[in-house]
C-alpha cells in the first residue's frame, strides 16, 4: 500500500497474536470517514477484489486524464459515492481488517516509478531471436 489515497485512508493494525504460518500479510483498518468497497471480477461487492476508496481524501482528477476514454479514468460512482479505482486486489478479513493481495493489472513499483510489465514484454518480444517472453511483478 503506497499511494497517497492508502495513508490517508487506512492505518496499521498489529496482529493479536504473532502469525503461525509463513506469508502471513499485515492487516489495516479503515480510517473514519473513507469508504471501502471491494469489487469482484463481475463488478458486484465482495469480500476479495480489486480495492476502491471513497472519502474526502480524494483528488478532483488528473489534469492528464481529462481527454482520457471513461474506461480509463481511475474514478467510478457507485451509489452516489465517488470512487478511486487502486487496480490493488485486497481481501477483507472477518475480523474487518484488509490485506493486500497485489495487482488487478501488470503494473509495478520500481524505486518509486510505475512500470507496465505488459509494455516491457512487447519491446522485448520485437528484439531478433526472442521467441517468448514473460515478466511477472515480484509478490515481495
Amino acid at each position: 500500500l503506497i499511494s497517497t489515497e492508502y495513508w490517508l485512508s487506512f492505518y496499521s493494525a498489529p496482529l493479536e497474536e504473532p502469525p503461525k504460518a509463513a506469508g502471513h500479510r499485515c492487516g489495516y483498518r479503515v480510517v473514519g470517514g473513507v469508504n471501502v468497497l471491494l469489487l469482484d471480477d463481475e463488478g458486484k461487492a465482495s469480500d476479495f477484489g480489486e480495492l476502491l476508496l471513497s472519502g474526502p481524501m480524494l483528488t478532483s482528477g488528473y489534469v492528464q486524464l481529462t481527454d482520457a476514454p471513461m474506461e480509463e479514468q481511475p474514478f467510478r460512482e457507485i451509489d452516489g459515492l465517488r470512487y478511486f479505482c487502486t487496480r490493488d486486489m485486497a481481501r477483507r478479513a472477518p475480523d474487518g481488517r484488509y490485506e493486500f493481495r497485489g495487482r488487478a493489472d501488470m503494473t509495478t513499483k520500481e524505486k518509486g516509478k510505475w512500470v507496465d510489465l505488459l509494455a516491457i514484454e512487447e519491446a522485448l518480444q520485437r528484439l531478433p531471436r526472442i521467441e517468448e517472453v514473460a515478466l511477472l511483478p515480484d509478490p515481495s
